[in-house]
């Protein structure tokens, strides 16, 4: 085991991927376990502690805000005497306010910034991007613009996985589909063809009556995109019959035993220009980890990170994604086989200590 950060002392300001559902944890404590398998010790502060107080939008936080203050409080009463050697956190401009600027300038060795969406919201970081020592860039296409401007305080850092919080914990006897994100787009018509071939479980947001209905109504009136009854109530059917749990990390895990396959949309609007884009998601690290075969997108990243057809399913076409589930379903693609194989790779090439190594090192 690496002990790149041996003895440093490390304040660790994050959170889950939505801190008012409070799931995605495995994204804080992964990093967590990954600074500490390095040598750190680490003090957290879990962001998910201010819920409520974490809003969206651009207007900046005023320094009195229960965000900044507990923060500012967390650096200046976290090792009382000593310098700490490393802030890792995620810094948004909107909250990034004088208050805690000083704090992180007069505590902190160095700031590490670690946003995920760099490449969809990158008007949100423009001034974290400036003052951080290093910005960690999950998002392939949105590092190459920024290395242009940033040079060596940005750097690719892909995304990762804990292999202890998303330890496999078996397999069904017969193949479903599991899919855990929000439904938009094209997503909710993609999965009711996916319904026509295999099991299909989807949990996330959108996944409502209403949700499913204005969708519907949004692609007729915007994209002359017509649904036939028969299809549209087999959607609305789904989203009043699904389960309504919030899916946590844990949840998760045993939704994975129950179904072996599980698929990935890589698509994102940016939220200035609106052009659709395409990403590499956690959830693609998370799959894998947890041994499904997983069906992603085909992107350079997923092609590097695994063997294509071996440890993971890529698809350049919603088509091509429907012929590999004939395939599952019929039993002519060794779908156990690929699973096992997943968890293997991302538990040897794919965990939050060998990125944090080889981003930090």
């Amino acid at each position: 085991m690496s002990q790149l950060l041996h003895g440093a002392r490390v304040a660790l300001l994050y959170g889950p991927g939505n801190v008012n559902a409070d799931y995605a944890n495995g994204l804080l404590r992964g990093i967590e376990r990954g600074l500490m398998e390095l040598g750190a010790s680490v003090a957290t502060l879990n962001l998910s502690f201010f819920k409520g107080a974490i809003r969206g939008g651009d207007d900046a936080y005023p320094d009195d805000s229960p965000l900044v203050v507990g923060m500012s409080r967390f650096l200046e009463e976290t090792w009382p005497g000593s310098r700490i050697d490393l802030c890792f956190g995620l810094f948004h401009d909107v909250y990034l306010r004088p208050r805690l600027r000083e704090a992180l300038r007069a505590r902190c060795t160095r700031v590490v910034n670690y946003p995920l969406n760099l490449l969809d919201q990158p008007h949100r970081f423009e001034e974290a991007l400036e003052f951080c020592d290093l910005t960690l860039v999950s998002e392939e296409e949105a590092f190459r613009g920024l290395a242009t401007r940033f040079g060596q305080k940005v750097r690719y850092t892909p995304m990762a996985c804990d292999p202890y919080i998303f330890r496999p914990t078996g397999a069904p006897r017969n193949p479903k589909l599991l899919f855990v994100g929000s439904l938009y787009a094209d997503r909710q018509w993609f999965l009711d063809a996916c319904a026509r071939r295999i099991d299909v479980s989807a949990f996330g947001g959108g996944h409502d009556v209403p949700s499913v209905v204005r969708g519907i109504g949004r692609e007729l009136i915007r994209h002359h995109k017509w649904t036939s009854l028969q299809q549209a109530a087999r959607m609305v059917y789904r989203a009043a019959a699904r389960d309504r749990r919030i899916v946590s990390d844990e949840e998760v895990v045993r939704l994975a035993a129950d179904h072996g396959v599980s698929i990935g949309f890589s698509e994102v609007w940016q939220e200035r220009t609106g052009q659709l884009l395409h990403k590499v998601r956690l959830r693609e690290y998370e799959s894998t980890m947890m041994g499904l075969c997983h069906l992603a997108r085909r992107l350079p990243e997923l092609e590097r990170g695994f063997v294509e057809g071996s440890e993971i399913l890529l698809y350049d076409s919603p088509e091509q994604a429907l012929q590999m589930l004939d395939g599952i379903s019929g039993g002519r693609l060794d779908w156990r086989g690929i699973g096992a194989r997943a968890r293997l790779r991302a538990e040897r090439d794919h965990t939050w200590t060998r990125r944090l190594e080889a981003a930090l090192g």
